[in-house]
């Protein structure tokens, strides 16, 4: 009888030996949608770009079976969803492309769902951000206070629905009136008198337009104390 049982036992454990694959196949596919959009941030911007209102955004489809590769989606209809919308129902078609809807501030919904994959219902939705452009004012020295005579001031749009700067135009403004001259638009040059009293105070305002968009932008008052 011990005998008997110690021979099942040792065939159990031979089987579960034997089928190592049981557990992956078992387990869920993993389903996984990236995207990317085409606005437009300074060359040294390290985060990832934002689409603004009316941009171009591109939304894959990925989906990584129990063998831990891509599966084969050639032949399988996948069901693209904008804030639950159909969009698209094509077989094969992993990649999508559309524009960022308004308003601005609001989140866009993008799911994917492939109903006939495997052994059930496979689907994803991500939430992508939907921002307004920027225009940042970039200064040479931090704080609100400064000394010196001479300041530069630099612009740094975002997330504007272009792929050339050069199409960008940059306004601005200081105490309420342009400055004389500028040799790059993108750079605001003050130099105040020698004698410019303590206490001075300093108004920039930055206004970005382009791809009909626009961005306005001022920085606190800086107050002059040399």
């Amino acid at each position: 009888m011990l005998k008997n049982i110690v021979i099942l036992g040792a065939m159990v454990f031979a089987l579960v030996l034997a089928s190592p694959s049981l557990a992956q196949q078992s387990a869920a596919p993993k389903i996984i949608i990236t995207w990317k959009a085409e606005t437009y941030a300074p060359s040294d911007f390290g985060g990832k770009l934002l689409p603004s209102v009316g941009s171009t955004i591109t939304a894959y489809l990925e989906v990584v079976g129990a063998s831990g590769k891509p599966a084969d989606l050639s032949h399988e209809i996948i069901y693209w969803y904008l804030n639950d919308k159909l969009f698209s129902n094509t077989p094969g078609v992993q990649k999508i492309s559309f524009r960022a809807p308004e308003p601005a501030g609001d989140k866009l919904a993008v799911r994917a769902a492939l109903p006939n994959y495997g052994s059930g219902d496979v689907l994803k939705t991500i939430q992508i951000p939907i921002v307004a452009p920027e225009a940042v004012i970039s200064p040479s020295r931090p704080g609100i206070s400064f000394s010196d005579t001479s300041l530069m001031f630099k612009a740094r749009p975002f997330y504007f629905n272009i792929a050339d700067p050069t199409r960008l135009s940059f306004n601005w403004s200081i105490n309420g009136r342009g400055p004389d001259t500028f040799n790059d638009p993108t750079v605001l040059n003050v130099k105040l008198s020698p004698d410019t009293a303590a206490g001075f105070l300093l108004n920039i305002l930055l206004s970005v337009s382009g791809g009909g968009q626009s961005a306005i932008s001022n920085l606190p008052t800086l107050t002059f104390q040399p």
